[in-house]
């Protein structure tokens, strides 16, 4: 995939690109993890929404023996 320019970058490039543009003695943990944080909540909330459909959509396709 290629991405042209800072507009349409995924947000894990994003996190990444936040540690290569620091000095190497200020890393911006802190921000770091809280943009992790805020990326991940919204996946969180839509596997807990739709868990129920992806539980019974793993078990009907597993073979029964």
């Amino acid at each position: 995939m290629v991405l042209r320019g800072n507009e349409v970058i995924t947000l894990p490039v994003g996190i990444a690109t936040m540690r290569s543009q620091a000095t190497a003695s200020q890393i911006p943990y802190g921000e770091m993890m809280a943009a992790a944080t805020l990326v991940s909540v919204p996946v969180i909330t839509l596997f807990l929404m739709l868990q129920r459909y992806f539980i019974s959509g793993l078990t009907i396709g597993a073979v029964k023996g």
